[in-house]
């Protein structure tokens, strides 16, 4: 099962949907407006995570290593310095790290503010992001079993050369 959280980011950061299974989710309309509070929505997303991932330990239950996807033109508003040491230790955390962070930069994007948080950084074609959502959904099929040493299960990381 996938759970899904969004949360937007402009002049405010909102969490827009906490966790739900993906089927159980109603995407929002999201629009540019305003400023980019970067920093302060990926130390967000990061306490979510987190969250999460005390339940499912709490439950006994097996859970993938959760991915954030940030879609953005990558020009923070705020200084993201904190955020990208948060994202870049929680990727280096044990053997497989206890995340996966992609960013989906969309036209003009700032592609070396995005690749200072991880090399997982993906053009996106247009405003069409179905191609993407069909990627996600074939990688959610293929996952590998935990490994020995830890409950986490990992997810593949290979995406269309070029983006989506």
């Amino acid at each position: 099962m996938l759970d899904v959280a969004m949360i937007e980011f402009n002049d405010d950061v909102l969490l827009l949907q906490d966790f739900l299974p993906i089927d159980q989710c109603n995407p929002p309309i999201l629009q540019a407006r305003g400023a980019a509070e970067m920093g302060i929505a990926v130390k967000a997303a990061i306490g979510t995570v987190r969250e999460r991932n005390k339940l499912y330990q709490s439950l006994g239950a097996h859970h993938h290593v959760p991915w954030i996807l940030m879609i953005t033109k990558g020009n923070p508003a705020d200084n993201i310095d904190e955020a990208v040491a948060f994202v870049r230790a929680e990727q280096d955390a044990g053997p497989i790290g206890s995340l996966r962070f992609w960013s989906l930069a969309v036209e003009g994007a700032n592609i070396s503010t995005l690749r200072r948080f991880s090399d997982n950084v993906t053009r996106l074609r247009g405003l069409d992001f179905t191609s993407m959502f069909d990627w996600l959904s074939k990688s959610m099929s293929v996952m590998e079993p935990p490994p020995a040493e830890s409950d986490w299960m990992r997810l593949p990381d290979q995406v269309p050369l070029g983006g989506w």
